[in-house]
C-alpha cells in the first residue's frame, strides 16, 4: 500500500479568534462561514485587514489582504488557505513604567490604563523601613522637546496610605496631605531614602583589650582611640606595636598602622576614622620571627634585637636556589611592608620572593640537545660536499 500524502481539504485558521485551529474545507465555504465556525472574532479584533495565504498551483504562497468589517467582500477560501486574524492589542507597543529607591522590588513594569502612583508602589512590593513619604518624584516625557528638555518633573506628597504593612516604621514621618495622580506611559517613579538612614554600623575589638567584642558605632566620626575607650583599654599583656587593623570595604584587607603613635598623639594619620566591618586586633607580645619563601627551611626564628633580615635566614638554612634575595622584604607585625634593611621587630615575617624559571640560569639538557642537532646537520652537509 502506498504512503499516505500531505492532508487535503483542509484550512487553518489563527490569531484572534475565539476557536483557531483547522478546518474541514467544505464546498463553497466563505471566509464569514469559517469564522463562525471558530466562534467569530474577538471584540479586540482589527477588522480592517486580515490575511489569507494561499497555496498557488507552482507551489508559491500569495498574501492576500481581506476586510472582516461588515457588508465587505466574502472571499470562497481554497484548499490549504491559511486564514490570519489580528489583535488590535497585538499593535500596542509593551509601554511600561519605572519604580526606583526605596521600594521592595526595584525595576520595570507593565504600563496599564488608570495606573496611580499608588498602583505603582503596590507593584513595586511596598515601601522600606527608609523610605521618605514627604515626598516622591515622578519623571515623565515632555510634552514639547524644545531646548532640549528630556523631562518632566512631578514632585508628589505621600501620606500612611501608601504604607502597606501596618507593622512597618514608615508611617511615623507620613506627610498630611497626599498625592495619587494617574501615571502616563513611561513615567519614571523614585521614592526617596530618608535623609540620614542607615543601619547600624559594627566593627570588632579582639585580643589584649579589657573588654573585646563587637561595639556598634554611634557617631560617623568615631576612631580607634574612642573604639579602645570604649574597650576598657589594653591589657598589660598588649603588645601594642604588633595590632593589626583590616578594613572590609572594598576589600581593602590588611592596614598598616601604627597603634603606638596614635596613643600618643590622637590627632595622628593612623587614628582613622572607623567604618562598617572594621576590626583590630592587639596580640600579646610574640618574641618570634616568621621566615618563609624561597628560604632552605622554612621556619620561626627567636627574636634578636639589632637583627637584619639576612640573620633570620642564615637561621632558616640560608637562600635556596631560586631566591631572589635583593627582594626579599619584611612584614612587620602591624602590617607595614618594609625593605630588607629595616629592622626586624617582634612577630614579623621575613619574606623571600622566588626568582622567575628564566632567571634560574641556562637550561644544559636543551642547550645539549640543541648542540647535538646543530653537529648532527654540518656532518651531514660535509658528507654531501664530498661526494658531490
Amino acid at each position: 500500500y502506498s504512503v499516505v500524502g500531505p492532508p487535503r481539504n483542509q484550512v487553518s485558521l489563527r490569531g484572534n479568534v475565539w476557536r483557531p485551529g483547522t478546518y474541514e474545507l467544505d464546498s463553497g465555504l466563505t471566509l464569514s462561514a469559517l469564522l463562525a465556525r471558530a466562534g467569530g472574532p474577538k471584540p479586540d479584533t482589527y477588522l480592517e485587514r486580515a490575511h489569507i495565504l494561499r497555496l498557488e498551483p507552482d507551489s508559491t504562497r500569495r498574501l492576500i489582504p481581506v476586510s472582516l468589517v461588515p457588508g465587505s467582500p466574502d472571499p470562497l477560501l481554497m484548499e490549504l488557505d491559511e486564514v490570519t486574524v489580528y489583535s488590535r492589542t497585538s499593535f500596542r507597543p509593551q509601554r511600561q513604567i519605572a519604580v526606583f529607591g526605596s521600594v521592595q522590588r526595584p525595576g520595570l513594569h507593565t504600563f496599564r490604563d488608570s495606573m496611580t502612583l499608588l498602583d505603582a508602589v503596590i507593584l513595586a512590593g511596598g515601601l522600606r523601613d527608609e523610605a521618605y513619604l514627604l515626598e516622591a518624584e515622578i519623571s515623565r516625557l515632555p510634552h514639547e522637546r524644545t531646548d532640549g528638555r528630556l523631562a518632566e518633573v512631578i514632585r508628589v506628597p505621600l501620606d500612611s496610605t501608601f504604607v502597606l504593612d501596618p507593622t512597618g516604621y514608615v508611617a511615623r514621618q507620613a506627610g498630611s496631605r497626599a498625592g495619587n495622580p494617574v501615571l502616563q506611559p513611561y513615567d519614571n517613579v523614585f521614592i526617596r531614602r530618608l535623609p540620614g538612614w542607615e543601619l547600624q554600623r559594627n566593627v570588632v575589638v579582639s585580643g589584649e583589650v579589657r573588654f573585646p567584642g563587637r561595639y556598634t558605632l554611634t557617631r560617623r566620626d568615631e576612631r580607634i582611640t574612642d573604639l579602645l575607650e570604649r574597650a576598657g583599654g589594653l591589657t598589660e599583656a598588649a603588645y601594642v606595636r604588633g595590632a593589626q587593623f583590616n578594613r572590609a570595604e572594598a576589600r581593602a584587607g590588611r592596614v598598616g598602622i601604627d597603634l603606638e603613635r596614635v596613643l600618643r598623639d590622637r590627632n595622628h594619620r593612623d587614628n582613622l576614622i572607623l567604618l562598617a566591618g572594621d576590626s583590630l586586633h592587639v596580640p600579646q607580645y610574640q618574641p618570634v620571627v616568621v621566615v618563609e619563601g624561597a628560604v632552605n627551611s622554612p621556619v620561626g626564628v627567636s627574636y634578636a634585637p639589632g637583627r637584619g633580615a639576612g640573620y633570620y635566614v642564615d637561621r632558616a638554612g640560608g637562600y635556596a636556589r631560586r631566591a631572589d634575595a635583593r627582594r626579599t622584604y619584611i612584614v612587620q607585625p602591624n602590617g607595614r611592608v618594609d625593605r630588607r634593611g629595616a629592622d626586624v621587630e617582634p612577630g614579623a615575617r621575613v619574606v623571600v620572593p622566588f626568582r622567575p624559571d628564566t632567571d634560574v640560569g641556562p637550561n644544559w639538557v636543551q642547550l645539549l640537545t640543541i648542540t647535538s642537532g646543530l653537529v648532527t646537520s654540518l656532518l651531514s652537509i660535509i658528507v654531501i660536499s664530498r661526494q658531490l
